[in-house]
């Protein structure tokens, strides 16, 4: 019998955490039975809620109420308390669930804080960081975090991170892959739940593109306006050649990124005759729910990665609007589907919003797979199997660590 925290799931309304998070605790609470896992919900429906995913109840929050935040003290008084609550709750090891977020994109602040908070925790429980994809960092953030990283056990889950870790940052690392490419718990089950959205929205036998368009609009172009213009030419003109199309959310929160909002001012734009076309689902469901909507279509073009990952799961091909490494790790080179990739970060890719060139690579990519689509396909489910197999042996490499 274990106590297990695993952090970084605060938000169970972003899928892709969600179905990292699932995977992991499904697994770890077959190794050791009766344990008890600590996660970072504070809100209990969303506690239930992963419990209602996994199908475990031995769940807790690990706070007693949800944390205040008003100021920069606030923010550091934060920051040390959960060493604290990990020391309190005699907690065997403490998992950090992976992404992006050990990197420089969400800013160094946000970065530097993040590390502190784990190295404090290290120093009361075995920190271990799995399915990330981290940096690039930059200037004197290189010597620091070389130095940093030695506290923690890191998985990646891409062999571009692999290599950034153990070459440039020279840190030990574990080679996998994306949590999120295993089976979800229940997804073999014929529940008819899984379906419920499909027929909701009759959806069921239908052939559609499914467009996952991001709250994260501002890590495209700086122009909002540019980005909305860029997703509603591109539903249109699909609309055009006769496809249905669904528009799907795939993180509801937090607010100020939510797809919802995106999605909404992409329904402004669109024709009351064109909206005959398209399916809007934007309402809260369980990341399992979303994959079987991203499975049953024809392909996704999305700007969240991982309704990619999970289209690709699901044995379908997804055209991905990158603005990060992770793309080009999980998806370009992990999966062989480099591409599949639309190059659309701010840095290096705003004249393309600017000018609309999106519309023309995305449309472009959509005819290369509608010409190669059996021939994809093949590479789709030979691939997802060996991310799959990477990503099963970090789940026993994280067993033998706790």
């Amino acid at each position: 019998m274990k106590n297990i925290a695993v952090l970084h799931i605060s938000n169970i309304k972003n899928y892709g955490s969600s179905m990292m998070a699932v995977n992991l605790i499904t697994y770890l609470n077959r190794k050791f039975p009766n344990s008890t896992f600590y996660v970072d919900n504070f809100k209990q429906q969303e506690v239930v809620g992963l419990k209602i995913q996994s199908g475990i109840d031995n769940i807790e929050s690990i706070y007693k109420s949800k944390p205040e935040i008003k100021n920069k003290l606030d923010i550091i008084k934060n920051t040390t308390e959960m060493a604290k609550i990990v020391k309190d709750k005699n907690i065997d090891a403490v998992i950090i669930v992976g992404g992006d977020d050990i990197s420089e994109y969400y800013g160094v602040k946000l970065l530097l804080l993040g590390i502190f908070e784990k190295y404090l925790i290290s120093k009361k429980a075995p920190v271990i960081l799995a399915g990330q994809s981290l940096g690039p960092f930059h200037s004197w953030r290189i010597p620091f975090m070389k130095k940093a990283l030695k506290n923690f056990t890191i998985i990646s889950r891409d062999q571009d991170c692999y290599n950034y870790v153990t070459n440039d940052l020279n840190n030990e690392c574990f080679n996998s892959r994306d949590l999120a490419f295993l089976d979800l718990p229940m997804q073999k089950e014929e529940n008819s739940e899984n379906f419920k959205y499909l027929n909701k929205y009759n959806l069921v036998n239908k052939e559609y593109i499914t467009i996952v368009a991001s709250g994260l609009w501002k890590w495209y172009t700086d122009s909002h306006e540019s980005y909305l213009n860029n997703q509603v030419s591109i539903i249109k003109k699909l609309i055009s050649r006769g496809n249905h199309i669904v528009v799907l959310a795939h993180v509801l929160a937090p607010d100020h990124v939510s797809d919802v909002h995106v999605i909404n001012d992409i329904v402004k734009k669109l024709s009351t005759e064109e909206m005959q076309k398209v399916a809007i689902i934007t309402e809260e469901m369980t990341p399992l729910q979303a994959r079987v909507i991203l499975g049953q279509g024809k392909l996704t073009i999305t700007g969240r990665m991982h309704a990619a990952v999970s289209t690709f799961q699901m044995n379908k091909p997804a055209i991905s609007l990158s603005y990060s490494v992770k793309y080009a790790g999980v998806i370009g080179k992990g999966l062989n589907m480099q591409n599949l990739i639309v190059d659309s970060d701010i840095k290096n890719n705003k004249h393309k919003w600017d000018q609309e060139k999106i519309v023309d690579e995305v449309l472009e990519k959509v005819e290369y797979i509608t010409t190669n689509y059996d021939e994809i396909q093949k590479t789709i489910k030979i691939n997802v199997q060996k991310s799959a197999e990477l990503a099963n042996q970090s789940l026993a490499y994280i067993a033998e660590q706790i």
